[in-house]
Formats: C-alpha cells, structure tokens, sequence
C-alpha cells in the first residue's frame, strides 16, 4: 500500500492523460490478492510470489532497514547488535492477512533471523509507522522505498547496517496469458519509468 501510495498514484494523472481509452480502477491493500479470483489484470507486489499460475516481472529489490531519529538515537543510545535493539522501543507491523505482530528480520553470518521485539505501539498501516518514528516514538523495520526520503533528509538514520535481512523482489504480477494484453504492457512500461525515475534520485532499489 505505501509504494502504491507514494509513487504510482501521484504518477497515475500521467498515464491517464497519454491513454484516454483506459480505465482504471486501483486498489491498494498489503493483503496478499489473488488475481485470477479477483480478476485484476497487474498487481505491484512486494516478496516472492508462490502462484505458479502468474507472470512475475522484477522491477527493483526492496530491502528492510531499522531506523529512528537522530533525536531519538542521541537519547536512548544507537544498538550495535540485535541483542541491543530488544531494549529498545521497537514499532511493529501487523500483517493483514493474518493479524500477527510481524517478526523483525535480519541475517548473520548466512543464517536468516526471525525476532519478536517489543514496544508501546503496533500498526497495521507502514506509513502510520514511518510518521511515528519520525516523531521520535521509537525504532521502526521499514523498506528502504519508504523510509529512503526521510533518511536523505536526515529525518530518520539506519542502524544494524549488517544485520540487513535478504532482498525481497519489487514485482509486477499478472496472469498467465497466450498473449500479454495491450494495456498490461502499458503498465509495465509506466512502472518500469517509475523505478527508473527513483534510481535517477538515488532510491537504493
């Protein structure tokens, strides 16, 4: 939802005003859909995708990263390993599909990591996280495309750098079709232009 949010919707006008044939109807949601039941022609999707029965287009790779405020850091102290991070106020995300507080995700010397850390709030929305952390509230797990403008700003700093969980893949997902319909490629060339775009500013994806 916060990638839709950020960045294809602002960039929607564009689209709509070079194709004045097409019709959209945008949904945005971070519970996973299925576009075969729902009938919907592209979905962006963030993580990999197990439905043998859809294309998966790589746009980018989306990475997690633990940040807070500058303010907050000088505060409470920066955690130089995950052990130091449990002792922190650590905003969670709640995953929709299932209603669970998400583990916090790294990888050491190969080895993936799952933690449950604790704090005074828990979101079911990222950019609700993004906006607390930005207060000073506490310590948030977010993708690099989200927290990217505040960290060039200045507004929000990593931490745990090496601990950074694997990659996940930024995808356009459609059906599995004989031939790619017109307005599919179309908008895979519009999102293709919006990620080129991002890297152009700098956005590590």
């Amino acid at each position: 939802m916060a990638f839709g949010k950020r960045y294809i919707v602002q960039a929607l006008p564009k689209l709509a005003d070079r194709y004045l044939d097409l019709d959209f109807e945008v949904h945005l949601s971070d519970r996973y859909t299925d576009l075969i039941e729902e009938r919907i022609d592209a979905s962006v999707r963030v993580g990999h995708s197990p439905d043998s029965q859809l294309i998966i287009y790589p746009l980018a790779q989306a990475q997690l990263m633990v940040c807070a405020t500058p303010d907050y850091w000088q505060k409470h102290g920066k955690p130089e390993t995950l052990e130091d991070l449990g002792r922190h106020n650590c905003l969670n995300f709640i995953v929709p599909n299932t209603n669970r507080v998400r583990h916090w995700a790294f990888e050491s010397d190969g080895e993936k990591i799952q933690l449950p850390f604790t704090g005074n709030f828990s979101f079911s929305n990222p950019e609700a996280m993004l906006e607390n952390a930005l207060a000073g509230i506490g310590v948030v797990q977010l993708y690099n495309f989200l927290v990217y403008p505040a960290i060039a700003k200045g507004f929000l700093e990593p931490v745990l750098e090496i601990y950074a969980p694997p990659t996940v893949p930024l995808s356009i997902i459609y059906p599995q079709k004989r031939h790619l319909s017109a307005k599919v490629r179309v908008f895979v060339e519009f999102m293709r232009n919006i990620v080129a775009d991002l890297k152009k500013q700098g956005f590590a994806i």
